[in-house]
């Protein structure tokens, strides 16, 4: 019976960790700029993570402009030379 359950164990283990992959999004800086230009710049990071233990690969740092419309809406656009700037290089996904 022990067997058993270490097999049952086991296998949700290997079923929670593996298996589907999703982009997840997190931010980590952001800041107004409000002398007379009514911006925000939005820093956050990217990344592919699969399983409940949080393993990411291919992972980004990126950053976003944003300009305040008259009507309170917000504006916003990448950055891509910023975030080519901030590009790391990861480990590849685990086949």
């Amino acid at each position: 019976m022990m067997n058993w359950t270490k097999f049952v164990l086991i296998g949700a283990i290997a079923l929670a960790s593996a298996g589907c992959t999703s982009i997840v999004h997190t931010i980590t800086a952001d800041q107004w700029d409000l002398e007379g230009r009514s911006q925000y710049y939005l820093g956050y990071w990217e990344g592919n993570c699969m399983g409940a233990g949080g393993l990411c690969f291919s992972t980004k740092g990126k950053l976003m402009l944003c300009r305040l419309n008259n009507d309170n809406s917000l504006a916003c656009s990448a950055q891509p030379s910023v975030t080519e700037a901030l590009e790391t290089k990861a480990p590849k996904p685990p086949k």
